[in-house]
């Protein structure tokens, strides 16, 4: 089962992310490195750490350009998880999920037995701190992009338009862009249901 998303949560944020967001990455930085801490610590105590890794996962692609973080994204590249980082290999189409991703997290936590040991709150507020930056570059990239939040420069999936071009069309004649310009639809017999 898929939740549908609206094309506007941020789908379109592709490429490499701008230098105006340097300082909001370097923090977002700092959280990935703070929940991967955290991970370890408790891996260590015994507690399986899958949300944290997926949110350190998520960072690591993020900031796939930085010098700290892109040895460990070159690294992941080179291993299965690589195929995290999706078709376009990291970069602004991770901003979404570590937002989405830390929030949940955070909720999570809060219901969690162990809500108050050293580690779940070194998650808890690398998290916080993930998503309140994550969340303003989102907003950054909204206002200097537009609604459909592609940026200058970088490089997005443009739609395809579904219209033919009438320069390219010949009478009778089948296209690779569409059918010839005299068919009609719906005028033959085909089969009906209960006709074997």
């Amino acid at each position: 089962m898929v939740i549908p998303m609206p094309s506007g949560m941020g789908g379109a944020l592709q490429g490499d992310v701008p230098e105006a967001l340097y300082d909001n990455m370097q923090k977002i930085k700092i959280s990935t490195i703070i929940v991967f801490v955290s991970a370890i610590g408790k891996l260590a105590t015994g507690q399986l750490p899958l949300n944290e890794i997926f949110f350190s996962l998520s960072g690591i692609f993020l900031l796939k350009e930085d010098k700290h973080t892109g040895i460990a994204y070159r690294f992941c590249l080179n291993t299965p998880i690589g195929a995290c980082a999706g078709p376009n290999g990291g970069g602004l189409s991770c901003l979404m999920p570590l937002i989405f991703l830390g929030a949940l997290n955070i909720l999570f936590s809060l219901f969690s037995p162990n809500l108050l040991s050293t580690f779940s709150l070194m998650s808890i507020i690398g998290q916080l701190i993930g998503c309140f930056f994550g969340y303003k570059c989102y907003q950054y990239l909204q206002g200097e992009a537009g609604p459909t939040g592609a940026l200058p420069g970088a490089t997005y999936a443009v739609p395809q338009s579904r219209e033919m071009d009438p320069r390219t069309l010949h009478d009778n004649s089948t296209t690779a862009q569409g059918p010839a310009t005299n068919f009609v639809a719906f005028t033959g017999e085909g089969n009906k249901l209960g006709n074997a």
